[in-house]
């Protein structure tokens, strides 16, 4: 049985395979340019900015380039990632049908940019699934939770989030959303599942376990 009536994702990590897309777009470069690529690279750059990017790159290896420039070309092969290389997570397109022949309303979150993520969710036909997607140029709050809320016209009690970052888990908590953490064995330590104990509702390996 079905026991709500909304849906939120999250877009990185819970609906796209595409946690690592910052770093992929970091190595293509370099490999790009012929330039050394750190064994670090993934924990260097997994939480920066490409304009941050670009500032280290110019700093480290002294290219010709404006941070302008690299931010472009750091650009154009995220947009590639996005639109060639990145996957659903596993089970999330029979979930999303399965949630539209049911009548439950979906959200998407996204701090990332349109010109990325839309022709990559229409690349892995899953772009019409969702009825609202709010991204950073669509909402004017600082509470993008609360906006999807208002969008979705539901009791907070009526809906669920699913998420893979910690920090945004217990913010959604804060908001009264029903947070459902999607685990991946390849990406987390199965010991973070007792550090979600009293924020999360349940873990999931695949979407299809939730279809009833």
């Amino acid at each position: 049985m079905v026991d709500y009536k909304g849906v939120i994702f999250n877009l990185d990590n819970t609906v796209l395979d595409s946690l690592d897309v910052i770093a992929k777009t970091f190595r293509n470069f370099l490999k790009n340019k012929k330039l050394y690529i750190p064994t670090n690279y993934e924990s260097l750059v997994g939480n920066m900015s490409f304009l941050e990017i670009a500032s280290y790159i110019k700093k480290s290896y002294g290219v010709e380039e404006s941070c302008d420039d690299i931010v472009n070309e750091l650009n154009k092969l995220a947009y590639d990632e996005y639109k060639n290389n990145v996957d659903l997570k596993n089970g999330i397109l029979d979930y999303l049908i399965f949630l539209k022949e049911n009548s439950i309303k979906t959200a998407l979150i996204t701090t990332c940019e349109k010109t990325f993520y839309e022709p990559c969710l229409k690349n892995n036909k899953v772009y019409d699934l969702f009825d609202i997607i709010l991204d950073k140029d669509l909402t004017e709050s600082e509470n993008i939770y609360q906006s999807c809320i208002d969008y979705l016209k539901l009791n907070d009690n009526n809906i669920i989030m699913f998420e893979t970052c910690i920090e945004n888990i217990k913010i959604a908590k804060e908001n009264n959303l029903r947070v459902f953490f999607l685990y991946d064995n390849l990406k987390f330590n199965h010991s973070i599942i007792a550090d979600l104990e009293g924020y999360i509702e349940e873990y999931i390996t695949d979407y299809r376990e939730l279809i009833v």
